[in-house]
């Protein structure tokens, strides 16, 4: 049975300050990430860098074809795949501020994050993130949906928060676009904080979220992977993905150091 990739997805949120810096970024990235055959490295900049990126991005693709094309090696490079930090489900129009999906298909993007916690802040609903979803399906992007709790009570009253985030963003989404799903576990209270949830308690929530799409789909051939996001590091990394069952990473703040970014990717990646 061949084993599922990684993903290592880096949210570099509103940074960095200079266009010269991302790019700089992206290119040790690209260039550290590009022997890793079992982990999907995608960063998710602002806006206004991904058409610098993309051009980078387009020099590793031809890189792809060139290597594939010598006969005396099977390795090819692993392109760095560009992501969106939010989209409009709207195609066009009246959105002052918004991006659409028909923006970012200019720029070679390929994930879209919906759903985060900080969006959420901004007052995003449930509903509001279930047409985005929609949307993002019917343009053929990958959605990274974001869900996690405020507060975890003793009770276990979060994991029926969690259940309605998933239930009500999925609402009207077709078991033939799971395909295009990656969930991404994040609980709020733990993002920025000194250190990541432990891994015994990741492990439990990847397996709440298996059995919450399960309930809704009705089918036990799910293979939607299921990240975790929240103080996430070199070190602690690996413990996350093999004691956590997690099928990859959602990083912030260490997904602008490429150095950090790499370890992680290259963690990932000898776990795959």
């Amino acid at each position: 049975m061949t084993q599922k990739k990684k993903f290592i997805i880096g949210n570099w949120k509103m940074n960095p300050a200079t266009t010269s810096l991302a790019t700089d970024i992206f290119k040790k990235i690209q260039k550290d990430t590009a022997h890793l055959t079992k982990t999907q490295t995608i960063i998710c900049p602002p806006y206004i860098y991904l058409e610098s990126l993309a051009r980078l991005q387009g020099l590793s693709k031809a890189a792809k074809k060139t290597k594939k094309k010598k006969k005396e090696s099977s390795h090819t490079l692993a392109p760095v795949l560009l992501g969106a930090q939010n989209l409009n489900s709207e195609p066009m129009g009246a959105r002052t501020g918004e991006i659409s999906g028909e923006l970012l298909k200019q720029f070679g993007v390929t994930h879209v994050i919906i759903g985060h916690s900080e969006r959420r802040d901004l007052g995003e609903t449930d509903a509001i993130i279930n047409t985005k979803i929609l949307a993002a399906l019917n343009w053929k992007f990958k959605v990274i949906l974001c869900v996690g709790e405020k507060v975890r009570d003793d009770d276990g009253h979060y994991l029926a928060f969690i259940k309605n985030q998933l239930e009500q963003a999925l609402a009207g989404v077709k078991k033939e676009n799971l395909k295009s799903l990656i969930v991404a576990y994040e609980p709020v209270w733990a993002i920025g904080a000194t250190e990541a949830i432990p891994p015994s308690s990741i492990h439990g929530m990847t397996i709440f979220i298996r059995k919450t799409l399960f309930d809704i789909y009705k089918t036990r051939t799910l293979t939607t992977p299921i990240l975790y996001g929240g103080s996430v590091d070199s070190k602690n990394a690996g413990e996350i993905l093999q004691q956590g069952s997690a099928d990859g990473l959602l990083i912030g703040r260490q997904s602008l150091d490429p150095n950090a970014f790499t370890a992680i990717a290259v963690t990932a990646n000898t776990l795959s």
